[in-house]
């Protein structure tokens, strides 16, 4: 038996539509729906701003439906009124020029309204994404007086937003597509078909002052681009902007440091890289997390944010965060002491714990390279003693790392040390030998 397609919810009529209060504006929904969650959560999150109201819509009521707008038009009142500005939240096509039903809405109330062109994505942080693949998906503004403006894909807008759609649309590499995500730019090397919205990729964050640029695409093989494509959308961005874009392996995070030394030194000025995919948890809290090569978030690196100079063979790490809860963390600290004449270094890979030295030097291999599956701890270096004070700290350090850490945490030790009686502290814990 054939069944039936279902049927399409028919728009509401005014009578019908609910308006309920929610922060600085409205949650506009069908009288027998129940409201929407997560409109009532990007509602809550919208900070007052003079004179603007924030307008949610839920399906089946449509911002450019004539009922939405005439409702829309009975809460404001007709002018005079204190209200400049309206901001829509919804999904919709909005229609140029004052013909429009929301162009209608701007000339009845006297002010400006804004109304997403394409699929709209709720930042968790109350931040708004237009993601559309056709050209002209973006915010659009309409004035009283009949006039429109399209405006950039995000809401706020960052300094870098107007930037990253001139780099989106730019010319690339024959094997290399580029689309604007929230959080920035993301350059593969294999166009989708259609877009995942519920990939990692358009839940990374925007930050205000830096672009993040996503490279490769994780879970499908294709974690690799080529360095020619990276180095033509970096020159796509204004300087200002290219010199605090941060890119971000994905899919791919061992190839990341030779990719970002060969950008570097093709482009001739530093490259910043970010270890880890940024991501929000659930409490709200930001954090970020290697990202496997089957598009799993796996652990929360230590060591943050590398920057690589053009010619030089080591990174710099610019920024980390404390391995244990209640460390101390500050701008610029990487190191932490773990007892007297030892501590512990946050790399990209893992820790190294050594004995603390006058200067800064470049980490093992072990704990340089990166592995979303592994956490490595190294300790010590070859020809050096570790005291058994040491061994009784690591051991200590290592049940106190957060859960996704501990449970693919490995122990490196030199090989005089393998085998040795002060080892039987790390009873449980994976041992496996240092390289010299």
């Amino acid at each position: 038996m054939r069944r039936r397609a279902p049927k399409a919810a028919e728009e509401p009529a005014a009578a019908e539509i609910m308006a309920l209060p929610v922060g600085t504006g409205w949650l506009l929904h069908h009288g027998r729906d129940r409201p929407d969650d997560a409109l009532l959560a990007v509602l809550h999150r919208q900070l007052p701003e003079t004179g603007s109201v924030w307008l949610a819509v839920q399906p089946p009521v449509r911002i450019t439906a004539d009922a939405t707008v005439a409702v829309i038009g009975a809460l404001l009142g007709g002018p005079p009124h204190d209200v400049t500005g309206v901001r829509l939240i919804g999904s919709g096509s909005a229609a140029p020029g004052p013909a429009s039903p929301v162009g209608t809405l701007a000339a009845r109330l006297g002010v400006d309204v804004l109304v997403p062109t394409g699929s709209l994505l709720f930042g968790p942080d109350g931040s708004l994404f237009v993601h559309g693949r056709a050209a002209g998906a973006d915010w659009r503004r309409f004035r009283a007086d009949g006039r429109h403006d399209d405006l950039g894909s995000r809401l706020p807008a960052p300094a870098w937003d107007g930037a990253a759609r001139l780099a989106a649309a730019s010319r690339l590499p024959a094997a290399a597509v580029a689309e604007e995500i929230p959080a920035g730019l993301w350059l593969r090397s294999v166009p989708q078909d259609q877009a995942d919205l519920g990939d990692l990729a358009y839940a990374i964050p925007a930050t205000g002052d830096r672009l993040r640029v996503l490279l490769g695409d994780a879970g499908t093989g294709h974690g690799r681009v080529p360095v020619d494509a990276v180095c033509a959308l970096l020159r796509a961005l204004p300087v200002a902007v290219r010199r605090q874009a941060e890119l971000l392996p994905y899919g791919d995070p061992a190839g990341g440091p030779d990719l970002a030394a060969a950008v570097a030194a093709e482009l001739g000025e530093p490259v910043l890289v970010g270890c880890g995919v940024p991501t929000v948890e659930r409490s709200g809290a930001r954090s970020r997390r290697w990202v496997s090569a089957r598009g799993e978030p796996t652990w929360e690196p230590f060591g943050r944010l590398l920057r690589f100079q053009p010619g030089s063979a080591e990174p710099e790490l610019v920024e980390a965060v404390p391995p244990v809860t209640g460390w101390p963390a500050a701008p610029g600290l990487s190191s932490w002491p773990l007892v007297p004449g030892w501590q512990v270094d946050a790399l990209p890979g893992g820790l190294w714990v050594r004995g603390a030295p006058a200067l800064r030097t470049a980490g093992p291999p072990e704990c340089t390279a990166v592995d979303p599956d592994r956490v490595v701890v190294v300790v010590g270096a070859p020809d050096v003693a570790v005291p058994s004070a040491v061994w009784s700290a690591v051991a200590a350090l290592l049940s106190r790392l957060p859960v996704p850490a501990r449970q693919r945490a490995r122990v490196v030790v030199p090989q005089p040390a393998l085998g040795g009686p002060d080892l039987a502290v790390l009873a449980g814990w994976p041992v496996e030998t240092l390289r010299s």
